[in-house]
């Protein structure tokens, strides 16, 4: 059975949520963020004018053109990008559709297929589709921060913000229906320092002045035997307190 695309949410405003540091130590905007609208034309100027006109660019070498073809809406953005000619197979037309309360990118078809972008009242992604009949929601807390994602997988992610263990508002542990649970506790500069993995092992990481990581480590829970370690860029399986350069077998 195919995953419904996302509904259509008119957004109020613009106001990126704010971002917590996930479990894994990277920033949480990657994970929820929007689509960035760039420019579609192949980086030559434009000719003619892009309000509600189209615009045409001519690219040659030897015995070959290629064209392409971007039209406008009268708020001068891209709606249709158009490639015509050039070597190998042709490409299909790429549309963009806008949500007309407030501008943002609601769909992009091409090749057939249609990803759809949905968004909160405070302009947040809670729903994206692939077009081939794939979906990810994600939910929000009242600071604006991911508690949950869910895709047609299935699958679900949870995110919990223990303000006990982490009053910065850090994410302290995820749970994949997947993999398992993940814990995790920061440095005082809000770094990842240690975090808990599936499968009883612990993972070490220090920092140096800069902020670099100068080594990550991870233990084994039931006996403190070293697993892996990364020093300095240097990686390699120990045992012991020797370093193996490949992984057992």
């Amino acid at each position: 059975m195919r995953a419904r695309p996302c509904g259509h949410v008119h957004p109020s405003r613009r106001n990126p949520a704010t971002s917590r540091s996930p479990v894994d130590g990277t920033s949480g905007a990657d994970s929820h963020g929007r689509r960035a609208q760039g420019d579609p034309s192949p980086g030559v100027p434009h000719r003619g004018s892009d309000l509600g006109n189209t615009a045409k660019v001519t690219e040659v070498s030897g015995s070959t053109t290629r064209t392409s073809t971007t039209t406008y809406d009268p708020a001068g953005r891209p709606i249709r990008v158009s490639v015509t000619g050039g070597p190998g197979t042709a490409v299909p037309d790429t549309v963009t559709g806008y949500d007309p309360a407030t501008g943002d990118i609601a769909t992009l078809t091409g090749g057939g297929q249609t990803v759809t972008h949905a968004y909160d009242t405070l302009g947040r992604q809670i729903c994206y589709a692939d077009g081939a009949g794939n979906t990810t929601t994600t939910a929000y807390d009242a600071l604006g921060s991911p508690v949950r994602t869910a895709d047609s997988a299935p699958s679900t992610t949870t995110y919990t913000y223990d303000s006990a263990k982490e009053p910065r508002g850090l994410e302290t542990s995820r749970t994949d229906s997947a993999a398992g649970t993940l814990t995790a506790a920061y440095d005082a500069d809000a770094r990842l320092a240690v975090q808990t993995l599936p499968g009883g092992c612990t993972l070490t990481v220090t920092h140096d002045e800069t902020g670099a990581t100068i080594s990550r480590t991870c233990t084994r829970d039931s006996d403190g035997t070293t697993v892996t370690a990364d020093e300095a860029g240097e990686t390699g399986r120990r045992h012991g307190g020797a370093r193996h350069d490949r992984h057992d077998e």
